[in-house]
């Protein structure tokens, strides 16, 4: 009898070390590594928006025919991101003087006009000056964009003012300022003295079109 529980304890003994390591061996695991490697260039870019180096065309116009004259245009000259104006002068109501220009697009990303604000100091008179003179900013369409007596600025992006980079595309516009014709002839809308017009002119804000 002793011989048999021996017997059975050893194997019992035994099975229990096969089982257990079986059990080892299928907890084995693996891995690997995965590498991605890569190159490259960024290029330059830059953001180029501006007046174009084709001449400000000035052309004035004179209510009563012969007397242009009498209408000094003054003269403009645009240099990247400035057109200046000097030594215009109206004398009758109904003169005006137009300068025509264009904005380029030299840069690498398409841009849009999104606001447009007009410019008119008379710091002596300037009561009488907004009341005799009138400055418009417009498109190449002849559709004004903003205007110094009026309430309401050119200020929603319309995509018919958008510049495409990958062109050089141009846009032109005009800026006229003009002595009101709805003045009439009476003493009180006439300037009975010379005006200074201490600035006029316009700001064009162009942002990157999305679009």
């Amino acid at each position: 009898m002793k011989n048999k529980k021996l017997f059975g304890i050893v194997g019992g003994t035994t099975l229990s070390l096969v089982l257990v390591a079986i059990l080892g061996i299928s907890y084995a695991t693996y891995s690997e590594t995965l590498e991605i490697t890569g190159s490259g260039t960024v290029h330059p870019a830059k953001w180029d928006i501006g007046f174009s180096d084709q001449q400000v065309q000035i052309t004035k116009e004179s209510a009563t025919s012969g007397y242009e004259t009498d209408i000094t245009e003054g003269t403009a000259n645009a240099d990247g991101t400035s057109l200046s104006i000097s030594n215009a002068a109206l004398k009758r109501p109904g003169d005006s003087i137009t300068y025509t220009f264009e904005v380029e697009n030299k840069g690498d990303f398409d841009a849009i006009l999104q606001t447009a604000n007009i410019t008119l100091t008379c710091n002596d008179k300037q009561e009488e000056c907004s009341k005799l003179i009138k400055v418009s900013l417009l498109d190449n369409t002849d559709s004004v964009l903003a205007e110094s007596d009026a309430s309401t600025k050119y200020n929603n992006g319309d995509t018919s003012h958008k510049l495409i980079h990958s062109s050089s595309t141009k846009e032109t516009f005009k800026l006229k300022i003009e002595y009101k014709k709805d003045t009439s002839t009476e003493a009180t809308g006439l300037a009975t003295e010379d005006i200074t017009i201490d600035e006029f002119g316009a700001t064009l804000t162009y942002e990157q079109s999305e679009a």
